[in-house]
């Protein structure tokens, strides 16, 4: 079956052909002993890159069967957000260019060679968001005269969480602490009484920060475990934004720029958690005052959509490239170096795996950037 493709080769092989693949394959000689007693994850793809066998810890690993996965491609299996927005499935989207897992098959089914690379998948799955992280390694050999690739894949998405989490935790908690003791020091060599209240500001607010970045830190680990508590209160829109804006307004990121409500807010009120909310909202202000310039002006705003959803909305006029949002949502991805990178990916969880919201974002060159959440007035199903 062929489709068109704006990246790998879309063509597949027919049920018929994948049914007797497998079976000609499990009926080689040791092959369900030996790949069933091996402690990781391994499959058989054909040349185009379909399953055509597994083994049993595969299977249980993550509850499937042999009916579900077999002709299937890897995103496919794993519910990639990117494995649908192309007739041609797994790998034929222009989003599947930066990933790791479509290009090491590529890559050992055109140097017939072993190779190693790290893959990271979002998925979706049931309405739920989930971020998976593999090394997955693939070795090319020949059966019948076709090429066939045996792949591994080993879930390392516990450590790279872990490892991700405690480098952005000691860096901003750091961070937050050396500014802290600085005031502290300088406090303790007498300033002028004069300068006394404002270094009472910058402790406050530079406590609050801290106890923010722990809360922050928790709350997402208690999400992606499916551990998080919400609680519904009654909001409005435009006095959340005013909130947010009033806070970020006088913070070092938004210095020498212009932040700006929209005009034509429509004021309504709406239920969802208070503390979510803010974050993801705190959070993409944060992110376009970053990608401006000085004097550059950053625009937020709220308004209702389809009478039973409210829309907010952040816009600056710089461009994202191409390449970063291909990855943009993808937990461990950040341009802001490597103690970073849960920021759009904690925007998009608490959003949609708990306020049964929508987050996105649009870029180009003509209207610059603007992410946006989408959320339900009332939400019965929290």
């Amino acid at each position: 079956m062929a489709f068109d493709t704006k990246y790998a080769p879309a063509i597949k092989d027919n049920v018929n052909q994948i049914i007797s693949d497998f079976e000609k394959l499990k009926a080689l000689p040791l092959i369900e002993s030996v790949f069933d007693t091996l402690p990781y994850y391994v499959c058989i793809i054909n040349d185009k890159r379909q399953l055509v066998y597994s083994n049993d810890s595969l299977l249980s690993r993550y509850n499937l069967t042999l009916e579900d996965i077999l002709g299937k491609r890897q995103g496919e299996i794993f519910n990639c957000i990117n494995a649908d927005k192309e007739f041609g499935g797994c790998g034929t989207s222009e989003y599947c260019k930066l990933c790791g897992g479509v290009n090491i098959i590529l890559l050992c089914q055109s140097k017939r060679t072993k190779v190693s690379e790290e893959c990271r998948i979002l998925a979706k799955k049931d309405n739920k968001i989930t971020a998976y992280d593999f090394l997955i390694t693939a070795s090319p050999f020949n059966f019948e005269d076709r090429l066939f690739t045996i792949v591994s894949l080993e879930d390392i998405s516990e450590i790279k969480r872990k490892r991700l989490l405690e480098r952005m935790f000691f860096h901003d908690i750091l961070n937050t602490v050396g500014s802290l003791n600085g005031l502290v020091q300088y406090l303790n060599s007498n300033p002028p009484p004069a300068e006394f209240a404002e270094i009472k500001k910058d402790l406050s607010i530079l406590s609050n920060r801290l106890i923010e970045e722990i809360l922050t830190q928790r709350d997402l680990t208690a999400a992606e475990n499916g551990e998080l508590n919400i609680s519904l209160l009654r909001l409005n829109n435009k006095l959340v934004i005013e909130n947010i804006v009033s806070q970020i307004s006088y913070s070092e990121i938004a210095k020498d720029k212009k932040i700006i409500i929209s005009s034509d807010l429509q004021d309504s009120d709406f239920e969802t958690d208070k503390n979510l909310l803010y974050r993801i909202l705190t959070n993409m202000l944060k992110n376009a005052l970053e990608a401006s310039e000085e004097g550059n002006t950053v625009t937020i705003g709220s308004k209702l959509i389809d009478d039973n959803k409210i829309l907010f909305w952040v816009h600056n006029h710089s461009i994202i490239p191409k390449s970063t949002q291909f990855q943009i949502f993808q937990r461990n991805f950040s341009t802001k170096g490597k103690s970073r990178g849960l920021g759009t990916f904690s925007m998009k969880i608490f959003a949609e795996n708990y306020l049964h919201g929508k987050v996105d974002f649009v870029s180009d060159i003509k209207t610059g950037t603007t992410f946006s959440l989408t959320l339900p007035i009332i939400n019965n199903d929290i």
